[in-house]
């Protein structure tokens, strides 16, 4: 990643406080029970969402913040883990693009649409968001198909809704197969 000069660093503030506010965001519209708050500011964070489990909630860090996430007396579930991950992988992949030359040409992607999409992507998908260098090498095509059924959804043609039957059967063929792929690569079968 870039380094900034001292002229840059209240735009750098700037860029973190955004991400500080995305990843608010995404918590809290993912796992709406929770509560997050900063419990310290440093100097010297990095782009990357480190989570640290504990009784009741988590402690993350990300960029100059340090964060408690409360699940209300509770443990996270590992799919709720890894939805945090997820967030985390998403918003650090688009930070790091930010101040990465090469990967502002093939990162135009994952500006598009919702964050939720691309977060939801993160979640099944986490090979998309490996990084700034995995940009452009892996296309993000869940959170593709979910802004397509969102638009087919709200479409009309003479104050008629408009079939979404082959749409959905498509998206559930493709979902199917690329997740299908996905364990396949990932949780081989392996004959005893």
């Amino acid at each position: 990643m870039a380094s900034f000069s001292h002229s840059t660093e209240p735009q750098r503030r700037f860029i973190d406080r955004y991400f500080e506010e995305l990843l608010a965001r995404g918590i809290q519209y993912f796992l709406p029970s929770t509560e997050l708050t900063i419990v310290e500011r440093t100097e010297d964070g990095k782009p990357e969402l480190r989570l640290h489990m504990r009784d009741g909630g988590a402690n993350l860090e990300w960029l100059s913040a340090k964060y408690s996430l409360v699940n209300h007396g509770k443990g996270f579930t590992e799919h709720e883990q890894k939805l945090l991950k997820g967030i985390g992988k998403v918003l650090s992949t688009r930070y790091q693009s930010l101040f990465n030359a090469e990967a502002v040409a093939l990162s135009s992607e994952i500006f598009n649409g919702l964050p939720e999409d691309h977060y939801v992507s993160g979640f099944l998908d986490p090979y998309v968001f490996a990084g700034a260098a995995s940009l452009g090498k892996v296309t993000d095509r869940v959170s593709e198909a979910i802004d397509v059924l969102r638009i087919s959804a709200m479409s009309t043609y003479e104050d008629r809704r408009i079939s979404t039957g082959r749409c959905c059967s498509d998206f559930s063929r493709i979902l199917a197969t690329h997740c299908l792929r996905s364990l396949r690569e990932h949780c081989p079968i392996r004959a005893n």
